[in-house]
């Protein structure tokens, strides 16, 4: 039986800091995938930015309360 991959992982990281403004939706990665991150939708598409940048993890949390 073989291992099912995670659905959503990346690869690639976004540097940047996106403004607030633009950030429609915010969600993590699997828990399997190598790196931890947070896929942040916004009017030009989905970008994947580390779990570990303190705004990105602001967002996330403010965004779930």
């Amino acid at each position: 039986m073989g291992l099912v991959p995670p659905d959503l992982c990346c690869f690639k990281f976004f540097d940047k800091r996106i403004p607030k403004v633009h950030i429609l939706s915010i969600r993590k990665t699997h828990s399997k995938c190598l790196t931890e991150a947070f896929v942040i939708n916004t009017p030009r598409g989905d970008y994947c930015v580390r779990q570990n940048d303190d705004w990105a993890m602001e967002e996330f949390v403010k965004r779930r309360n």
